[in-house]
């Protein structure tokens, strides 16, 4: 009797333990099935894109009572933080590419322009929102501390929306605060000098507004702005801003180089290895409305010069001598084109990769790029996805073109050779190379791997 009531009980306690073994599991199951869910509705919602707004409208340009952005196609709201993982931009089935593939050129570059340039790697999103804190923390520190010298907020170029996905080098635009009725834009192609695409920027109306009214009395040469000195007081203010520690938190070496201040990041990205030098270079520009159009002038990154500087006596030094952009206008100018669904964007975005992986292509500058590119497309009319091949070859055959003839004339401004202060020599080589790319197909696909 005793053995027998064992067994009942027992046989009770199994059957309570696999009762609750089978409850669990199925508690286990339905948590785990609304997680699930959860997780896939959360990762349909990640995956939903933003729509893209215009870029080049008109409220780009602010009138000289108001805050003026830099007239910019790419504006802050443009500037976006991304995400830290690579694969969520990517389609799915594209990868990086081990070797050259076995296809048409047309294929071959679509394949270069998605995995080289559309989608940027750990390495490049992570350099990315570095510049844009350094944007934004600068940015407040500058119009906090210098209201009075400072317009507004720094502002990506224009140009450098083609490598958002890439690079190392990005470039800030600083609008400069100045009263127009203190301050007059001279045209140099129209004074002795004679010497287009540069002006001069005039204290005027003394009488009225006597010197120290304008803070930027402090870095005339003459009766002229220099823009020397107010990149060198540029300088000084980013070094105290790092000498604080409110801005930055990483160091960083401040120099005044090529018509602007340039900030120095060494190994900027950590866990990448020797990930090189990251470049913000800060370029302070100013805007004003002469005759109904927008005339902005940045720092020259070549102080020019000119015979009539060793025959005259001029007050007006070349140091004194802002350039004139064209950017903006350039960049507008692109995209209204491609409003057809063209491919000029991709050809440049190209053109411009293989300027930063090829030594004798590098010497072009985005602007210069732009430039045989536009002047392309006053012959060329036909730049639909399926063109892309043929109008790349068109590009780099342009590019050879105008190295041959040594001199590219300014796309708006024909009196301006965009080549006058690249060496001859230079020019040369790189004409010889790059036409003997241009010999074979096989080299024009070497160049993408």
């Amino acid at each position: 009797m005793a053995s027998g009531g064992r067994k009942h009980d027992d046989g009770g306690s199994g059957s309570w333990l696999l009762t609750g073994l089978k409850i669990g599991a199925a508690l286990g199951a339905a948590a785990l099935g609304t997680y699930a869910a959860v997780r896939a509705a959360q990762q349909e919602e990640k995956e939903k894109e933003t729509p893209m707004t215009s870029r080049c409208s008109e409220d780009s340009f602010k009138d000289e009572g108001g805050r003026q952005d830099y007239p910019s196609s790419f504006s802050s709201s443009q500037f976006p933080r991304e995400e830290s993982n690579p694969t969520s931009h990517a389609p799915r089935g594209v990868s990086k590419p081990k070797k050259k593939p076995s296809g048409s050129l047309i294929d071959e570059l679509q394949e270069y322009f998605d995995t080289k340039i559309s989608f940027p790697s750990d390495k490049n999103l992570v350099i990315q929102n570095l510049v844009l804190d350094t944007r934004e923390r600068l940015s407040s520190y500058l119009v906090k501390n210098q209201r009075r010298l400072v317009k507004g907020d720094l502002v990506p170029a224009a140009f450098d929306k083609m490598v958002l996905k890439q690079g190392e080098e990005f470039r800030l635009m600083l609008p400069i605060a100045f009263d127009p009725k203190m301050w007059e834009f001279i045209d140099a192609a129209d004074t002795i000098l004679d010497m287009p695409g540069y002006f001069c920027v005039r204290r005027t109306n003394i009488d009225f507004y006597s010197m120290g009214r304008s803070p930027w009395d402090r870095f005339l040469i003459g009766s002229y702005l220099c823009p020397e000195l107010l990149q060198d007081f540029l300088r000084k203010i980013i070094d105290q801003s790092i000498k604080e520690g409110t801005v930055f938190d990483f160091y960083c070496n401040v120099k005044r180089n090529a018509g602007g201040v340039e900030l120095n990041v060494e190994n900027p990205v950590r866990g990448f290895g020797n990930t090189g030098m990251l470049r913000i270079k800060i370029i302070p520009y100013m805007s004003m409305k002469i005759n109904d159009k927008i005339v902005t002038l940045i720092a020259q990154s070549v102080i020019p010069s000119h015979p009539a500087e060793a025959t005259t006596g001029n007050t007006n030094p070349n140091e004194n001598l802002w350039l004139q952009s064209f950017e903006v206008k350039a960049v507008c100018e692109m995209e209204s084109m491609d409003l057809d669904g063209g491919c000029r964007w991709k050809c440049l975005a190209i053109l411009d990769a293989l300027g930063s992986t090829h030594q004798p292509l590098r010497m072009l500058s985005r602007y210069q790029m732009i430039t045989i590119l536009l002047k392309m497309c006053r012959e060329e009319t036909e730049w639909a996805e399926e063109m892309l091949a043929e109008r790349v070859l068109d590009l780099l055959k342009a590019v050879e073109e105008h190295l041959k003839a040594g001199t590219l004339m300014d796309f708006f401004n024909k009196k301006v050779d965009l080549f006058a202060h690249i060496s001859p020599v230079k020019i040369s080589e790189s004409q010889k190379w790059l036409a003997h790319v241009l010999e074979s197909k096989d080299r024009i696909s070497n160049l993408l791997y």
